[in-house]
């Protein structure tokens, strides 16, 4: 399973297009349900969609998806996450994506998923959404297991979290069927029962947010997030003066030592956009600095004791939306154009972070995530020139040729 991460920027009004329902019960898969009612901008809940018997089509099949992140574990098996109408929806499919399965969460808008096998994985998210003053806000993050052969998924894990789309990191990760972390809103959490019980993960610094994470073995890992004042969503406007730390863990996350600070901005306006570690000692982070925008890519090879800046590259218009290493030397960063007019794209490495050039490709106009499975195989989520939605694309020869799959 690969340890992966990223941030998404300035998708928060095509977020809000597609809500339109929020949830007060316990989120659980569910069958397609019918078109729910738009909701108007307010501080009040939309009921949640009625459900429909599991073998009804959905009757908004041919509203586009809001594709958001994607997994897959071999070349087989995948999975991709996103929205529609208000509505969470997990597509899966088990012979390299010429068909898919789509599972309806009405209650859940998922932002973080790990899977160990077809039958076994976890998903993270926020529930209990409104749209308020133009924001939406999620009252809630949850953890849901599936764990039997019949799909069913149980929750294991729920806090009331005030979060917003903008500021509400979530990722997981199981490297064995017992060991697993997870961020959820601006919490980390452990496990050593495969969910059972999951334990808040506490930092030398009780002022560090968790952001990004990655564990390439189930003991040692990294943690990237803010620590300082104005470091939350809410605080920006009066006290600008946050900025982002690494941490490290070499027990399982029960003991933290802080390998890196950032230099504070002079308006405190940074973000941790990816973390990726390929072994125990080779890793990179991409930190984004708002105000000027660019973004700087760093990297270690003696397991975080020393980082170096490794190049700075443009990261406004288009933002740098993640980081992806699949070895020591080769690696790619998503281009999102945001709201464009614009051109994103894709940037790869070959010699582990020192260059990055573009990706010669004349499909996708904008990428906002990648997972590969090797140097030449892989997925992404992007779009094209004239498509308004974003969809699903596979590569086999490293990003200079995709082809679009339908869901």
């Amino acid at each position: 399973m690969h340890t992966r991460s990223l941030r998404r920027v300035g998708l928060l009004m095509l977020i809000a297009l597609s809500i339109a329902t929020a949830c007060s019960s316990t989120p659980t898969a569910q069958p397609a349900p019918q078109p729910a009612m738009p909701a108007s901008p307010g501080s009040e809940p939309v009921p949640p969609p009625a459900q429909q018997p599991a073998d009804t089509a959905p009757a908004e099949e041919s509203t586009p998806p809001f594709l958001k992140i994607v997994d897959f574990i071999d070349a087989q098996h995948g999975w991709v996450a996103g929205d529609r109408r208000g509505s969470g929806s997990l597509w899966r499919t088990a012979d390299g994506g010429k068909t898919w399965k789509e599972e309806r969460f009405p209650h859940l808008f998922i932002s973080g998923m790990a899977f160990l096998s077809q039958d076994t994985g976890w998903i993270v998210g926020a529930s209990d959404c409104r749209i308020q003053e133009g924001q939406i806000t999620c009252q809630k993050v949850n953890i849901l297991h599936q764990g039997t052969k019949d799909g069913s998924w149980e929750e294991q894990w729920q806090a009331d979290a005030s979060t917003t789309e903008n500021d509400r990191p979530g990722q997981i990760a199981f490297l064995d069927p017992r060991h697993g972390y997870a961020i959820a809103g601006s919490v980390m959490l452990r496990t050593v029962d495969g969910g059972t019980h999951w334990q808040t993960v506490s930092f030398p610094d009780s002022r560090f947010i968790p952001d990004r994470m990655s564990f390439p073995s189930a003991g040692t890992g990294w943690v990237i997030g803010r620590t300082g004042t104005g470091c939350s969503f809410h605080e920006h406007a009066q006290a600008p003066n946050c900025t982002l730390a690494v941490y490290q863990t070499a027990d399982g996350g029960t003991h933290w030592e802080r390998q890196y600070m950032a230099k504070q901005s002079p308006t405190g306006l940074l973000a941790a956009i990816g973390l990726a570690f390929v072994n125990e000692n080779q890793g990179w982070f991409l930190q984004h600095e708002l105000d000027m925008r660019t973004s700087s890519l760093y990297g270690t090879s003696n397991g975080g004791k020393t980082w170096t800046k490794l190049l700075q590259m443009e990261g406004g218009r288009p933002y740098t939306a993640g980081l992806q290493f699949v070895s020591p030397a080769v690696g790619w960063i998503p281009l999102s154009i945001g709201a464009g007019p614009i051109e994103g794209g894709l940037l790869v490495t070959r010699n582990g972070g020192k260059q990055m050039e573009t990706v010669r490709q004349h499909t996708l106009l904008s990428v906002e995530y990648v997972d590969f499975l090797s140097e030449r195989e892989g997925w992404a989520i992007g779009k094209e020139e004239f498509v308004p939605d974003n969809s699903l694309y596979y590569t086999a020869d490293g990003g200079e040729t995709w082809r679009r799959i339908s869901l």
